[in-house]
């Protein structure tokens, strides 16, 4: 008789050479050795179990979880057909949200069309004294139109036309003094009226229409022609206009 033996596998068979004991530490899990016959389980103080019904047990606990498993992705695919992007529209409002809150970018048409006007009036987005790029974050387009000339604005006035989900229209008027392409100058007073057309894009508010934004106001347009006078310093009759330029728009300041 085989001494008892606290947690221990015990494989016996009517065939004596089968007779033999494998000990094997169980962690709250049974291993059945697989060259034995007849293997029997014994636990202290439980005597011996069949693995017959063990290996039944298992298999229909495999086949539980299968069916789970099943179910689950069932669940999960019907909710993808019955709420289309839902989970994509939070993430998408969150990160947006995230953004705007880093970068500062305007959440409205009017307000990313002021930013926009703002940079090219004040100078800080024009090409020559300034930085395209922060006039071109405000836009759908991939490089920065240039222009031979630029209207200059003594003050402007913006205000929306209409919006709606996918597309805004903000108009913004200018008090215009004329026009200025360094050595060349005009002065005409005159209103001017611009609109802009807004497409919303990846949760944001561009522009995407008209591709110039020449509006500068005097200062600008004096730092233009002083730049100029550097650039074109060898061109002695152009730097000549250009600092005539500069006199008459001084006047204006």
């Amino acid at each position: 008789m085989v001494p008892d033996q606290p947690n221990t596998i015990s494989s016996c068979s009517a065939n004596p050479s089968f007779a033999k004991q494998e000990k094997i530490s169980l962690q709250g899990f049974f291993y059945l050795p697989s060259d034995t016959q007849h293997a029997c389980i014994r636990r202290q103080g439980h005597g011996y179990a069949n693995t017959n019904g063990l290996k039944g047990d298992q298999r229909k606990m495999r086949k539980k979880n299968r069916a789970t498993a099943r179910f689950i992705l069932f669940v999960l695919l019907a909710l993808g057909f019955l709420l289309p992007g839902v989970g994509l529209h939070v993430c998408n409002a969150y990160s947006e949200q995230k953004v705007e809150k880093q970068d500062n970018y305007p959440a409205t048409p009017e307000g990313v069309v002021e930013a926009y006007v703002k940079a090219g009036f004040e100078g800080t987005g024009v090409e020559e004294i300034g930085d395209v790029q922060k006039r071109l974050q405000y836009t759908i387009w991939k490089t920065w139109p240039g222009s031979d000339s630029n209207d200059i604005s003594l003050k402007y006035k913006i205000a929306k036309i209409r919006e709606n989900e996918k597309e805004a229209t903000v108009k913004v008027s200018h008090e215009c003094l004329g026009w200025v392409a360094f050595d060349l100058i005009e002065i005409e007073r005159k209103t001017e009226e611009i609109e802009y057309k807004l497409v919303k894009e990846k949760g944001f508010w561009r522009i995407a229409f008209p591709d110039h934004a020449r509006y500068i106001s005097v200062k600008t347009a004096i730092k233009m022609l002083e730049w100029g006078i550097e650039f074109y310093k060898k061109d002695t009759e152009r730097v000549k206009k250009m600092r005539n330029n500069i006199a008459i728009l001084k006047t204006y300041l």
